[in-house]
């Protein structure tokens, strides 16, 4: 959680007052998302207090959070958890909420590919604005801020998208060369242990249809009219990335280049990306302007530089900058890149709440210090 404090001071430059001024979070999703098959669950839990519930924890810890610290406004982020004027979806169960919290809010879906990053990522933002503070601090109300900002301020920061290699390292840089020998080492230790042990890449597919991933593998081969056993791109049974691959990834790598064939022959254009993280019939796709959505446990292949991004290109793709790279491993470069806000995003939210709050002419030099000290943190 990111947080932002307001100190007055008296004439003596003594501490008379300390408030929280912005903070912005995230909560989980796990039944929140309205394409989960247990959304529902949400609800259920919102109504019995359920603490086994994650979802219920983590946005109930959030919202205790925000009334005790205070703030004069907050973003929250989270995934699609449906229209808030539908009254049967989780949207709307938080708006209440939030507004019986003493809170005006606006929720709004926003891509980051609209906000100059090459990435196919939607998330629901949540702006809110404290309305005991607001009446108190500002000179406009919590609706007029929130409109304004939403409708008014939000669109003017909304730029296209850099090219995805502007994000990505040069095939021979020491961080991609680096990680390349580290998933070299991991294979070869893995390829040394017993057949019996050898169960982690068994397992992700086992719940879909047809069981095991080298069944669904055979039967979605011979739906799209394939060969079995898939045969390996021709060239990359010698890529040093290719053989860090699990058998699994693999053939979905095939796949997608047997879709690719398909494509070429067809004057469209091939798929650059893919995520081999998810089942080979579910596999995220895109083209060369965009990289599929940046997942926690991510694993994205570039068919253009025929190997995998690294954890530091992915939290690039999420807009920030890694001057402290040499002191987190690539895998927790990936796992904050999956969990991190989109830079951009949430910079655009902040300067346009920002440019909507008028201050009373009494508070403007306090006002304009904060803000200033915010524009400071989003800016760098």
């Amino acid at each position: 959680m990111t947080k932002l404090y307001l100190i007055l001071y008296s004439q003596k430059n003594e501490v008379v007052a300390s408030s929280l001024f912005a903070a912005g979070s995230g909560f989980s999703c796990k039944s929140l998302s309205k394409l989960q098959n247990s959304m529902s669950l949400f609800k259920t839990a919102m109504h019995d207090k359920n603490q086994e519930s994650t979802s219920y924890k983590t946005f109930n810890g959030t919202v205790e959070t925000m009334i005790d610290t205070d703030p004069l406004w907050f973003i929250l982020e989270n995934v699609d958890v449906g229209d808030a004027t539908d009254e049967q979806s989780n949207g709307a169960v938080i708006s209440q909420v939030l507004a019986n919290a003493g809170f005006e809010t606006r929720m709004i879906l926003l891509e980051a590919f609209n906000f100059a990053l090459p990435q196919r990522r939607t998330r629901l933002f949540i702006l809110a604005v404290n309305k005991n503070r607001a009446t108190a601090e500002l000179a406009n109300s919590p609706s007029e801020i929130l409109d304004m900002a939403v409708t008014e301020l939000l669109p003017i920061c909304k730029t296209a998208p850099l090219p995805v290699d502007a994000f990505l390292d040069d095939d021979t840089s020491d961080r991609v060369v680096n990680e390349q020998q580290r998933r070299q080492q991991v294979r070869t230790s893995k390829n040394r242990r017993t057949e019996t042990e050898e169960t982690d890449e068994l397992d992700l597919d086992a719940s879909l249809k047809g069981g095991k991933w080298k069944d669904m593998h055979m039967q979605l081969a011979v739906s799209r009219g394939l060969t079995w056993p898939l045969e390996l791109p021709t060239g990359l049974t010698e890529n040093p990335w290719f053989a860090t691959l699990p058998a699994r990834e693999q053939e979905i790598i095939a796949f997608v280049q047997k879709k690719n064939d398909e494509r070429i022959a067809l004057n469209q254009s091939p798929y650059r990306f893919a995520d081999l993280y998810h089942s080979a019939n579910r596999t995220p796709v895109s083209d060369a302007g965009v990289v599929p959505t940046v997942l926690p446990s991510g694993t994205v292949w570039d068919f253009t530089r025929s190997r995998l991004l690294t954890g530091h290109e992915q939290m690039g793709l999420q807009g920030i900058q890694m001057e402290f790279a040499h002191e987190i491993s690539n895998n927790q470069a990936q796992d904050l890149a999956g969990n991190a806000f989109p830079a951009t995003v949430v910079a655009a939210l902040q300067m346009a709440m920002l440019c909507a709050m008028q201050f009373p002419s009494a508070m403007e030099d306090v006002a304009m210090d904060q803000v200033e000290s915010l524009l400071n943190m989003i800016l760098g």
